[in-house]
């Protein structure tokens, strides 16, 4: 492997545990609100615990179709060019 290569290597995982480090936060903090709308409310522990295991099912839920949709090729619209990858 290259030295470009292992650089651009090292740079993406460096930005992917910045962004892992980002959402475990993000997680924690709408743990923490989640647990206040349930004391709020005097509604039960176990609610809290499927408040959250629904919007996390949820996040990744969405994260998984936009990836999958990212994978998918574009048609074009009418009036525009092609993809590159299109083109023949």
């Amino acid at each position: 492997m290259g030295n470009l290569r292992r650089a651009q290597l090292t740079d993406y995982r460096s930005k992917a545990a910045g962004w892992f480090t980002v959402a475990a936060g993000a997680t924690l903090l709408a743990a923490g609100e989640t647990w206040q709308v349930v004391e709020r409310h005097g509604w039960p522990a176990w609610l809290f615990w499927l408040l959250f295991v629904v919007t996390l099912a949820l996040t990744v839920l969405n994260t998984a179709i936009r990836m999958i949709d990212v994978g998918r090729p574009r048609l074009a619209v009418e009036g525009e060019p092609a993809p590159a990858a299109d083109r023949g």
